[in-house]
């Protein structure tokens, strides 16, 4: 075999054993991921570090706190809570200023339900905050404006169809419903006074209960306003609503005990907000 000969086999030798290009970039794919977990295994030290720091200072944090509530053994968690807050009440239907009154008498629903245009739901609470301050959109002229008020206190519940006994929804369908009456904190509540110069009717009392309040060392107070015969509306139970359209995408409720009805999913019937007994919606409304 000539040399010529001899050096052509060796180097086919040679590239028959050189690393294959798909190999070398599996290496380089294991390596990174040998890098990559060492910076996850650091990362997850460093968290777990985070995480036991975070709760040994909210075990600290939960111990100051019940060491300044717990100023009576006897007194249950309750109590306790109830303690850091006080609530003024506030009749609404002696605030002369309140909007949206319902100048109807509210005891006769089979008049309310034939001669006025109300429309009746069954409807599920999700949700309810409260407010005294409102923002409504309009247009005017071709030209959209934004209106921003201060307001009586009112109730915001987010709410879902259950059935539609007259009106133009859908079952399943949600609806914001407001009506006058709510709980704010005293200096939210007062705001909308001072926005209009004005002062409850009462404030004598409401002035002398909060300083009481706050001379006891209460954190907050609130303001809890409504009327003698309002029913308030609680997450998750379900009612039949009168309610009226006030402007577009705005619906109004009143909270009055004979408006104002829980309803039973099972049976489908009302309650009887005096005897405390629950009636056949039909011979309620017709």
């Amino acid at each position: 075999m000539s040399d010529n000969e001899l050096d052509l086999l060796l180097k086919e030798k040679i590239n028959q054993i050189r690393v294959p290009k798909k190999v070398d970039k599996d290496i380089k794919s294991v390596m990174y991921k040998k890098i990559l977990n060492r910076k996850n295994n650091y990362l997850k030290y460093v968290a777990s570090i985070v995480i036991f720091l975070v709760v040994i200072l909210s075990v600290i944090f939960v111990n100051i706190k019940y060491n300044k509530l717990n100023t009576d053994e006897n007194v249950n968690n309750d109590v306790q809570v109830d303690n850091l807050y006080g609530v003024i009440n506030v009749n609404k239907e002696n605030n002369n200023a309140l909007s949206y009154r319902y100048d109807i008498d509210t005891t006769d629903l089979k008049t309310i339900f034939s001669s006025l245009d109300y429309d009746v739901l069954i409807a599920k609470v999700e949700s309810i905050s409260y407010t005294n301050y409102d923002t409504k959109y309009y247009t005017q002229g071709g030209q959209d404006f934004v209106k921003e008020d201060y307001v009586p206190v009112r109730t915001i519940a987010n709410v879902k169809i259950i059935k539609n006994i007259r009106g133009d929804f859908k079952v399943d369908e949600t609806l914001t419903v407001k009506a006058n009456g709510g709980i704010l904190e005293y200096n939210q509540y007062m705001r909308y006074w001072d926005y209009y110069n004005m002062r409850p009717l009462d404030i004598d009392r409401i002035e002398k209960e909060y300083t009481d309040y706050i001379n006891a060392g209460k954190e907050e107070v609130y303001i809890s306003e409504f009327g003698e015969n309002d029913i308030r509306l609680e997450e998750g139970k379900t009612y039949m609503m009168f309610i009226r359209k006030m402007a577009e995408n705005e619906y109004f409720t009143n909270l009055s005990k004979n408006l104002l009805r829980e309803y039973d999913e099972n049976t489908g019937m009302i309650l009887n907000n005096d005897t405390k007994e629950y009636q056949d919606i039909n011979s309620v409304l017709y």
